[in-house]
């Protein structure tokens, strides 16, 4: 019998029962070499652009350190799990940058792809899957200060004014960058005041409606104007088009006109955590979890709404429930009703 070949019975003239092997074909082939197989399976998964562009760059350092530990022409069904760590473990050497962020980018990246290997029936089990994520510190956002706000906006407005109406969009919608650059004048109902996004993470997209504020809607207002139902409400410059723009524009022209400038340490995304701050000081962690699209308020609390922590402890501390519940004063036709205090007072 062939490898990977499956059996099926047939009847002989003689009236015997003979099995030949049916041959599979193979999208990606078990014995395929275990780089050429992560290209193969970059080559077919189904994500977002910006999730393939991480993929790609994973892949070109992965084959770097497996052709240097020579395990790169290994057949991918019989990479295991000592392959992946020596692997990684070989990156933490000799990549210029490495934390505990950058090993669980590697293996999160890694697994995807092995998962599409596994879905190709290229493996029995995924090898990354039961490695560890290493533990790193979770550091507390940078934020701009009520006097960076003021500066960062009067300079914006002043010399780079499709910036500044992108940011003020951005700030009050509680989206991602990516997400708002995807956009087009379809998605966009300026009456009801609401937008319509895609959310990818993953492998996975989920289509939601975003309000749009009474704060931002004149700037809403103001774009739409000469945008089409099929281009991108934030083209090149920020201007509707047809052509789709990266999220790293938006970085790179945070870097270029306000933190080198500036002098200014937050970054970009770090307005969306301002926001939804704010949102859950005025309505609650609730509102803002529903504002971020955040599948349960600890993720909002933790990474997003840094100072709800705080103001929670504000109000517990003055949670006056005793544990001694205190008993109505006994009424007593024609006597006044007394305070606790006087109760107090007339009992010594």
């Amino acid at each position: 019998m062939v490898a990977g070949a499956a059996i099926s019975p047939y009847i002989t003239t003689t009236g015997r029962t003979c099995i030949t092997p049916i041959e599979i074909e193979y999208e990606i082939e078990p014995t395929t070499h275990f780089i050429k197989a992560l290209r193969k399976a970059l080559k077919i998964i189904k994500v977002s652009t910006h999730t393939k562009e991480d993929l790609t760059s994973v892949v070109k350092y992965s084959e770097i350190a497996a052709k240097q530990l020579r395990i790169d022409t290994l057949p991918v069904n019989t990479i295991k799990r000592k392959h992946i760590k020596l692997l990684l473990e070989h990156l933490s050497r000799t990549k210029e940058k490495w934390s505990a962020n950058t090993f669980n980018y590697y293996r999160a990246h890694l697994s995807m792809l092995f998962t599409e290997l596994l879905d190709n029936e290229a493996i029995e089990f995924n090898p990354v899957k039961d490695i560890k994520k290493q533990k790193h510190t979770q550091l507390i956002r940078q934020v701009l200060t009520d006097d960076e706000r003021v500066k960062v906006n009067d300079e914006l407005q002043k010399n780079n004014y499709s910036f500044w109406r992108f940011m003020q969009i951005f700030f009050h919608s509680g989206s991602r960058e990516a997400e708002l650059l995807r956009i087009q004048g379809k998605d966009v109902d300026l009456a009801n005041q609401q937008f319509k996004l895609i959310i990818r993470k993953g492998s996975q997209n989920k289509e939601v409606q975003k309000t749009i504020k009474d704060l931002a809607l004149p700037l809403w207002t103001e774009i739409m104007q000469n945008c089409k139902p099929t281009d991108y409400v934030f083209s090149v410059g920020l201007k509707p088009g047809t052509k789709s723009i990266r999220p790293e524009q938006i970085t790179r022209r945070w870097n270029r006109h306000v933190k080198i400038p500036m002098n200014i340490t937050a970054d970009f995304y770090s307005l969306k955590h301002l926001n939804l701050d704010e949102t859950a000081e005025m309505l609650g962690i609730v509102a803002a979890a529903d504002m971020a699209d955040h599948t349960s308020t600890v993720i909002t609390m933790k990474h997003y709404a840094i100072g709800e922590k705080g103001r929670q402890h504000i109000k517990l501390k003055s949670v006056n429930n005793t544990f001694v519940k205190e008993k109505p004063p006994v009424e007593t036709e024609g006597v006044p009703k007394l305070t606790a205090h006087e109760n107090i007072l007339s009992a010594s």
